[in-house]
């Protein structure tokens, strides 16, 4: 799974919710191949052995590692990408 960072959270004793745009049809439109899914403001939390983590923009999880090779080569340069495998480092 790969998501993209989101942008920094809300300041402290902020008590929205952060979200984040949603870019997946942009990323869907840009990458027809595609095969895995994507999901905007996906809570990492769900993910992660303690279940802690906030929203990521965009939540990734390939089909395969041939579909994770395509996602990489098409997205956008100025995307950061975090890796999440187990979640428990």
């Amino acid at each position: 799974m790969a998501g993209l960072v989101p942008r920094p959270p809300a300041p402290a004793g902020d008590a929205r919710l952060v979200t984040f745009p949603d870019i997946t049809p942009d990323l869907k439109a840009a990458m027809p191949e595609l095969r895995g899914r994507l999901l905007a403001n996906q809570p990492l939390a769900e993910l992660t052995w303690f279940r802690v983590g906030g929203p990521a923009q965009v939540l990734f999880t390939p089909a395969d590692a041939e579909d994770l090779g395509y996602f990489l080569a098409h997205l956008p340069g100025e995307s950061a990408v975090y890796v999440v495998a187990v979640g428990s480092t």
